[in-house]
């Protein structure tokens, strides 16, 4: 783990709707522990995605018109990290780095 991240703090760290139902589904699809999601969802602050459906769309444009295909809610993840100015925290940054102007961290280097 990165030193500067360790500062951050509870109250500077989001997670977007989208990764909160990807949590979710994990729980239901018996890959993860729904004690744990819970407890990301009560302390971090929950963004809304709508604010960022124009950003989703033109992002997701750019990326077909380019040849580079993603997933949408992973677009919409971006989307919203790029509407708020925000660095996407991943263990994929690979992933996300096709996305221009996205700000990436991957807390958990090995």
């Amino acid at each position: 783990m990165q030193a500067a991240t360790l500062d951050v703090g509870v109250a500077n760290c989001f997670l977007s709707e989208i990764s909160l139902a990807e949590l979710y589904l994990g729980v239901y699809k018996g890959r993860g522990k729904e004690p744990f999601v819970s407890y990301l969802e009560e302390n971090f602050k929950v963004l809304p995605i709508s604010p960022s459906l124009k950003t989703f769309a033109k992002t997701r444009a750019y990326l077909e018109q380019n040849g580079i295909r993603l997933e949408d809610v992973d677009i919409f993840i971006a989307a919203m990290a790029l509407d708020m100015d925000y660095t996407l925290v991943t263990h994929n940054p690979r992933h996300f780095s096709r996305i221009p102007y996205l700000k990436i961290e991957d807390w958990v280097q090995e």
